[in-house]
């Protein structure tokens, strides 16, 4: 947005596209961006807006306070994430929100897991979501084992590459497993969203692509949830879940038990 020139990035684009038709262009803005997302500039944006409902919601327990123009510290109830998610959704077609970068932390930004106060809990739920949502996953180097900083230019320290003593290894292995849930299937990188239920700390949607139904459940509180998503629609009869205390067991849509700070994804 600092060259303000839509000309420059329409030629641009053309040019690009010419050398590579599947080049990816992302622009690096905070805001709603539909000026630059009418398909005659940039592919995506950098999506400031997914990062700060995603941090507030999953982190509204133990946030810091924070505040910068990308970023903004304000505790989520599930109602209140939803109309943002909603809202986000609304600024574009769907083509751009399937390919908008979702990312937690970035070198702008202080690191993900010290805005939500150090809880690596709100971090992973937070990993899973972005990973179980429409739109491109990014991982800023060194959330991956659990990097914790403050703003410039703390944010940018050096990966211990040669000190493994500083990596959080469950922090790791849940993204590793959460990115390994979204490549097996197909519905979470490329599936229709829908909305199914926003309720004090919980939150579900689904995802559907070729006849497969994902149902995606979030519970950000420390008590074991209930939810019953039968009055949400066609969903199916039951889902075999891939995700969760249950896996691999048998998930009914009309009651969905969901740990404490945790989530239930059920394939269906």
């Amino acid at each position: 947005f600092e060259i303000d020139d839509d000309g420059f990035w329409q030629e641009f684009r053309q040019r690009v596209k010419r050398v590579n038709p599947e080049a990816y262009i992302c622009g690096e803005i905070w805001e709603p961006a539909p000026r630059w997302l009418q398909g005659d500039q940039f592919d995506a944006v950098m999506n400031y807006l997914f990062t700060q409902a995603t941090l507030n919601f999953f982190g509204a327990k133990t946030l810091r306070d924070y505040n910068k123009e990308s970023v903004q510290s304000q505790p989520l109830n599930a109602t209140q994430f939803a109309e943002q998610i909603d809202a986000m959704h609304g600024h574009y077609d769907w083509e751009i929100n399937h390919v908008q970068l979702n990312l937690l932390g970035s070198h702008d930004t202080a690191r993900a897991l010290w805005i939500m106060g150090d809880d690596p809990t709100a971090y992973k739920l937070a990993t899973l979501f972005m990973m179980t949502m429409p739109g491109a996953p990014c991982i800023y180097y060194g959330d991956e084992i659990g990097m914790s900083a403050a703003d410039d230019p703390h944010c940018r320290q050096a990966f211990p590459w040669d000190d493994e003593a500083f990596w959080n290894t469950d922090i790791q292995n849940h993204i590793r497993q959460a990115t390994r849930l979204r490549h097996e299937h197909p519905a979470l990188r490329t599936g229709s969203f829908t909305a199914l239920h926003a309720e004090g700390e919980v939150y579900a949607f689904r995802r559907q692509l070729d006849g497969t139904d994902v149902l995606v459940v979030f519970n950000a509180g420390t008590e074991p949830a209930t939810v019953s998503l039968s009055a949400s629609g066609s969903l199916a009869d039951a889902y075999t879940s891939v995700w969760g205390a249950s896996e691999g067991q048998r998930v009914d849509p009309a009651s969905v038990e969901v740990p404490a700070r945790d989530a239930v994804v059920g394939v269906g």
